[in-house]
């Protein structure tokens, strides 16, 4: 596979980009370990303010607290949270048996796609409607609203992380979003595809092949010469 050139906004992040089946013989470099953030109370289905305020719920404190067990068979070396306070309480179980590792924030924050004025006091059943209209847009400048960020915007973040996690210390845990890091999936299955066609191609892993991240799963990415792979995970058609 050629290491291809970035299209999407923004500068080209770098020589990373998913290693086909041919390439997963090599021995990985280095891991890093994605985790999803627990259970949160929007999950559960309860009322939201912000999504940068958004907690856990009952299920996701005790998944937080799951957690421990195996990421500590792991022998993580480093971790990585989000600026959203649903990453940090995620891995605060676990930090408090390693108080050598202090986290770092990245701006690896959730795709916040609809306004936060617009979905005050909402649940994730009623954003709905707003949800299909971002989506059906096609369009990745489109956005719900001053608060809110378009899929272009989100991109760059994404590749940033992208480029990010390749110098990252091996057995580094980054606790993170499920919108965003099939995002990042998709883009790195089609590195020279548009935003359009990433845009395309997370709306169907997410909707259409519900291939989600579930609350607190752990997803290795292995680092081998600069370039990422996602072990089990096929790869997404383009449009």
């Amino acid at each position: 596979m050629d290491e291809g050139t970035f299209c999407g906004p923004g500068p080209a992040p770098g020589p990373w980009h998913l290693l086909g089946p041919q390439a997963t013989q090599e021995t990985p470099v280095k891991t890093v370990y994605i985790v999803r953030h627990a259970e949160s109370v929007a999950n559960a289905g309860g009322r939201t303010d912000s999504p940068s305020a958004i907690g856990l719920s009952e299920r996701g404190i005790q998944q937080a607290n799951d957690l421990v067990a195996p990421l500590t068979d792991l022998d993580i070396s480093a971790v990585v949270v989000s600026p959203y306070p649903r990453t940090r309480l995620t891995a605060d179980p676990f930090l408090a048996t390693r108080p050598d590792l202090i986290p770092e924030v990245w701006g690896i924050h959730e795709f916040t796609f609809l306004d936060e004025d617009n979905c005050r006091g909402t649940t994730q059943k009623e954003r709905g409607d707003r949800r299909k209209a971002f989506w059906g847009s096609k369009n990745p400048e489109f956005k719900d609203g001053p608060k809110s960020e378009s899929f272009s915007e989100v991109m760059v973040r994404a590749n940033w992380f992208l480029n990010k996690i390749v110098s990252a210390p091996d057995k580094t845990a980054v606790f993170t979003h499920g919108q965003f890091v099939m995002i990042c999936i998709a883009i790195l299955h089609a590195p020279k595809a548009t935003a359009a066609e990433i845009m395309h191609a997370t709306y169907i892993m997410q909707y259409e092949q519900k291939r989600n991240l579930k609350n607190a799963q752990i997803l290795p990415l292995n680092i081998c010469d600069g370039k990422i792979i996602v072990p089990g995970f096929p790869g997404v058609e383009k449009p």
